[in-house]
């Protein structure tokens, strides 16, 4: 593991988080809160902000891990192009097999929701992480 790769990971991190807070935690709360269950919710002020910036530590280094060593070198539009398909299709997953078992989601309407919020959050971080990675 290099210096490089470290701060690439920390630079998806910070943009999932930010771009996270900002979708889903101010711009469109109620709308996405409007698609789940609220028995299986926490409140807002409940929430574990520091578990929620640990996951997206995790993302970042994945997504760092991806373009460094299997992306035949990294630049910012390969980085937007892997993110927004490792987030779509991560998204469309884990929002398809929730609403199937769960009752966590109300409306399948929130998981194409998650999806398209999914493709741009995480294609903003891999382009990010991207950038960072292709500098000389």
């Amino acid at each position: 593991m290099n210096t490089k790769f470290l701060v690439a990971g920390l630079v998806g991190f910070v943009v999932l988080f930010l771009s996270g807070w900002l979708i889903y935690g101010m711009l469109l709360a109620e709308t996405m809160g409007s698609f789940m269950n609220t028995a299986c919710t926490r409140p807002m002020e409940e929430m574990n902000i520091g578990l929620i910036a640990v996951g997206n530590v995790f993302w970042g280094f994945a997504i760092a891990f991806i373009l460094s060593n299997w992306s035949g070198g990294a630049t910012l539009q390969k980085g937007l192009q892997a993110g927004a398909v490792i987030g779509g299709l991560y998204s469309a997953a884990y929002g398809c097999m929730t609403f199937a078992q769960t009752t966590l989601m109300t409306s399948s309407t929130g998981i194409f929701l998650d999806v398209a919020l999914s493709i741009l959050m995480y294609g903003i971080a891999g382009a990010a992480i991207g950038w960072w990675l292709g500098r000389k």
